[in-house]
């Protein structure tokens, strides 16, 4: 155990540099689930965790009467979770802050308890510092990469200030977090409205009419058609129709080379949910061939789907349009990878419309359907969707209406996000900076 001495004014205070093991009740594996469907203990994997955070979505539900659960890995609020295994999931930190309802995890993920040395949140964030280091320790073969606990417990070193000042330390991240978290729950009720507006509007009828009431429950016109009774004068049509041209992707190279000399920033399918609330970062940047450039760069108004990587709970077809407020965080030389595909609208007014009846459709699973390829590794026929899918037509001028309506609200989600993007490096940044002593609390009584 070593130890520093920082001085300020008549006060002197000791920090220790200390063995993870030291000051942790527990670091352990998860269990080997047994799932269900229903009636289940919440079993977390390493897909839930990214970003300090945990994504409930993703998890799954294990049945405790065949398996039975050691009651000390049920988690508690402000556990350490640590993905264990795998390439490119190794390492990630995420801290459970509260528990609701009986959790655990699965054996691919690593319960860390603080004791009584250790204020919980302040560990928790001296470990998503560490990611990196946490990444080295791994162990084994390419695909087989895992994270011995104990390994873990005496290789990873905490600089341990006083309990009061690493409380206030946690106080500062937890304050930065908070607001990340709730601008993310914002976004989420903004992008129901959203939702719920399109609904509203193209599947109920319920769209305004000339007079501002709901068309349908007034008394609107409605006429047989074969996806049944639609108002008078919209038509039943495919995506296809809305649709200028679908272009393929580029990963091109990692450094420029040969003719690969343009720099573009690359979306791929794990970034869609992310770029389109702003809350990614710097895409990864590559370099292709000019004329793919010029054949295949996003603009305003185009849409782009992941047709590549679905499994068998997950669909293929996420998809996020592309505006103005993107492209300039981008400077514009912006372009999807192959495993998406680009569309581009022949009216981009179109485009809200487009995306939000797409995203209802990729909500109620349709696109498994269309889907072809191997058990491991699903494609996405988008050509044959666009072609044959039925949609109703409203035309363009409620298209404007809706567009009108919709636009501020998605603006909202991506400045939200963009403050969160500002939140999180200012947050990185910090890190270690007060948890080195290199910049220090002010510490009241």
């Amino acid at each position: 155990m070593n130890s520093r001495t920082f001085t300020k004014s008549d006060q002197e205070f000791v920090w220790e540099e200390v063995k993870l093991a030291d000051v942790c009740e527990l670091i352990s594996r998860g269990i080997t689930p047994s799932y269900t469907e229903k009636d289940g203990v919440v079993v977390i994997n390493q897909k839930c965790i990214r970003d300090n955070m945990v994504n409930l979505d993703l998890s799954r539900l294990t049945n405790p009467q065949k398996r039975k659960i050691p009651e000390h890995k049920y988690l508690k609020s402000y556990d350490v979770l640590i993905n264990s295994t795998g390439v490119g999931t190794l390492g990630r930190v995420a801290q459970v802050k509260s528990i609701n309802d009986k959790m655990t995890v699965d054996s691919h993920v690593t319960i860390v308890r603080g004791n009584e040395k250790v204020s919980p949140e302040f560990l928790g964030y001296n470990l998503f510092m560490q990611q990196p280091n946490i990444e080295n320790l791994a162990e084994g073969s390419t695909g087989q990469t895992e994270l011995s606990r104990i390994r873990l417990g005496e290789t990873i070193r905490v600089q341990l200030p006083p309990i009061n000042e690493q409380k206030v330390i946690a106080q500062i991240f937890s304050a930065l977090d908070q607001k990340i978290e709730t601008n993310n729950l914002i976004n989420n009720k903004l992008e129901e409205m959203a939702q719920a507006i399109f609904k509203q509007w193209f599947v109920d009828f319920e769209f305004p009419n000339d007079n501002g009431n709901p068309y349908k429950t007034s008394g609107g016109e409605m006429v047989k058609s074969e996806l049944g009774m639609i108002p008078k004068n919209w038509e039943v049509t495919t995506f296809r129709s809305f649709t200028s041209n679908v272009l393929g992707g580029d990963w091109g190279k990692e450094n420029e080379q040969g003719n690969y000399k343009k720099a573009v920033y690359c979306l791929r399918g794990a970034d869609i949910p992310e770029v389109r609330e702003g809350r990614r970062g710097a895409l990864p940047k590559r370099y292709i061939l000019e004329k793919n450039h010029i054949n295949k760069k996003l603009t305003s108004g185009d849409i782009v789907v992941e047709i590549s990587g679905g499994s068998p709970t997950q669909s293929t077809g996420r998809i996020t349009y592309i505006n103005d407020l993107m492209l300039s965080k981008y400077d514009e030389d912006f372009v999807c990878t192959n495993f998406c595909r680009a569309i581009t609208l022949e009216d981009p007014k179109y485009m809200y419309y487009f995306y939000f009846y797409w995203k209802m459709l990729y909500d109620l699973n349709v696109f498994f359907q269309f889907e072809n390829g191997t058990t491991g590794i699903k494609n996405l026929d988008i050509n044959s969707f666009l072609d044959r899918f039925k949609i109703v037509s409203p035309g363009i001028e409620l298209v404007k209406r809706f567009d009108n309506l919709i636009r501020p609200i998605v603006d909202m989600i991506q400045i939200n996000g963009n403050e969160n993007l500002k939140l999180s490096k200012t947050r990185d940044t910090l890190l270690p900076k007060l948890m080195s002593g290199e910049i220090r609390v002010r510490l009241e009584n």
